[in-house]
Parts: C-alpha cells; structure tokens; sequence
C-alpha cells in the first residue's frame, strides 16, 4: 500500500499505511481478508490471525521478524 522509492530518487512516505492481507487457498475461489494496521507488530498482528485463521492451519508468511513467533504457537 506503499510507494517504494527505487535508485534512491525521491523522498519516502512520512507515515505508511500497512495492511495485513491473508488468502486462503483451500477453497476454490480462495477467500481474502485484509485489515488496514497501525503498527507492524506481534501484538497487532497475532490477535488478528489468531481470530481469522483456523487452528491447525498452515501459515506461509513473508518471513518477517514478526511472524516467527507463530513457530512457537501451539495452534499454527
């Protein structure tokens, strides 16, 4: 949802807007979710997938730093 400033010509965007986007393909068509955040941390993110993803699920991720706590938790 960000412009991203290439060969470092321009300026970057002051205040970002991140989203947190999820696609299950487990059904045909895959269903989407995505939710605008205000921080891209664990205590944002983790309730968020823990009331959108089913139990049991597997998660496949961008490998942020954020989403490796999701190893530890017993349910992903």
């Amino acid at each position: 949802m960000n412009h991203n400033v290439k060969a470092h010509r321009g300026r970057g965007i002051k205040n970002p807007t991140w989203v947190l986007t999820m696609v299950d393909t487990s059904t045909t068509p895959a269903k989407g979710y995505a939710e605008v955040i205000s921080k891209k941390d664990a205590n944002t993110i983790i309730p968020i997938i823990e009331s959108v993803v089913r139990s049991g699920s597997k998660i496949h991720s961008d490998e942020a730093k954020v989403y490796k706590i999701l190893g530890q938790h017993e349910n992903y």
